[in-house]
């Protein structure tokens, strides 16, 4: 990667602010690059390190004559005083030259305790990979990106939002001191959303600041399989949430698992009942960590669990992606054979069919089918009625679906 060209930076009337620049080594081959990059910004740096273990991260350490940390954590209690803010950065990444100085005017501009910036696809140029997303209230992600969806400038407004990607994240001190950092047993998306939830617990704002643009090659997430993020996401929930929401949500999130996966082993990926048993066999091994990381985080929590739901869909995710996969794959199949006016209802039609109305009545009118059997397959009920009943009630459609029999009116 070659770091691309920016806008005049800054004014020297920029408040002050000292930061200390942590990259992040969660693998892939572009750390003597990202280091580069963090070099080059704009905005003054206390300090570049790195945040990893393993050849690489010794290798960049040398040639650029850096101090490494196995994790944040053991990083918190080393930095100066002085120093108010870190900015985290993946070794996979490439920020503008301005991206630290955007970020820190943003972010002290709305009094945001953590601010991450506008992701972009380093492979495909102007392709958005991340502005801030939500979650529903089981922390599956949904970003509302349309897929190769070009930066256009539609999202360029800071915003407060359910989390924001780890590729680059500013954070204030305090509050990363007080969170221990994020979570590196986690893989990255799961990482993002559990560092963001538990900040808001804690009582920091998270927005995106869509001006700071970062490049990412998405290598960190590359190896990464499909029941690591599931498992991750898993245990973030715990962490989280009060006993009381627990007690309803993760019987939900399984139900909700075992559903998509049945539909994924028709449409796929086949692996995903496997991928949820191993997500959940995952959690249980570490559940002693989850719940001790979980009392943890009961010593900075100054916010219920309606400050999260404040910033998080209404219903679920899961069949919100569902939806959009099934009504993707049968208008590629079968839209281009129709009329333009068809087509357009079809499209437009997505939205209708992912509303919680249209779920309701669909288990509503389930319900009464399986409930009312014995009146369609069997008798009614004939007490007190003049006229005489037929055997069912699919009988008695045919039997008065052509007209009225009116010999049998007045009759005993």
């Amino acid at each position: 990667m070659s770091i691309p060209e920016t806008p005049a930076a800054p004014g020297d009337d920029q408040a002050r602010v000292r930061v200390v620049t942590a990259v992040l080594f969660l693998g892939g081959e572009g750390l003597p690059a990202a280091v580069e990059a963090a070099v080059a910004q704009t905005y003054p740096l206390d300090e570049v390190v790195i945040v990893g273990e393993g050849e690489a991260v010794s290798a960049a350490a040398r040639d650029g004559s850096l101090q490494t940390f196995p994790t944040v954590a053991e990083l918190i209690p080393e930095l100066d005083p002085e120093v108010s803010h870190v900015w985290m950065i993946h070794a996979d990444s490439l920020p503008r030259p301005d991206a630290l100085a955007a970020l820190v005017e943003e972010a002290g501009r709305v009094d945001a305790s953590v601010a991450g910036s506008k992701v972009l696809r380093a492979d495909r140029t102007g392709v958005l990979e991340s502005v801030g997303a939500a979650t529903d209230v089981f922390g599956e992600p949904y970003s509302g990106l349309e897929a190769d969806e070009v930066d256009l400038e539609q999202y360029d407004v800071v915003r407060d939002v359910s989390f924001v990607s780890s590729v680059s994240l500013l954070i204030r001190r305090d509050l990363l001191r007080g969170l221990g950092g994020p979570d590196l047993s986690l893989a990255p998306e799961a990482l993002s959303i559990d560092f963001s939830q538990r900040a808001r617990l804690a009582g920091g704002r998270v927005v995106v600041v869509p001006s700071a643009e970062v490049f990412h090659e998405g290598a960190c997430a590359a190896t990464v399989r499909r029941w690591r993020e599931q498992a991750g996401r898993l245990r973030a929930t715990i962490k989280i949430y009060s006993w009381p929401t627990l007690l309803w949500v993760v019987p939900s999130l399984l139900l909700l698992g075992l559903l998509d996966g049945l539909v994924r082993t028709v449409i796929g990926p086949r692996t995903a009942l496997l991928d949820l048993a191993r997500a959940w066999a995952w959690n249980l091994w570490k559940l002693p960590s989850t719940l001790s990381l979980r009392r943890s985080i009961r010593a900075s929590r100054l916010a219920n669990d309606d400050e999260l739901f404040r910033y998080q869909l209404a219903g679920s995710a899961v069949i919100r992606h569902l939806t959009d996969e099934l009504t993707a794959r049968l208008a590629r199949r079968h839209v281009e054979d129709l009329p333009a006016p068809l087509a357009e209802l079809m499209h437009r039609g997505r939205g209708f069919w992912q509303s919680a109305p249209v779920w309701t009545a669909g288990l509503v009118a389930a319900f009464v089918a399986v409930a009312g059997r014995e009146l369609w397959w069997g008798g009614l009920p004939a007490v007190g009625f003049s006229l005489p009943w037929r055997g069912s009630a699919l009988d008695l459609l045919a039997s008065y679906g052509g007209g009225w029999n009116f010999a049998g009116l007045g009759s005993p």
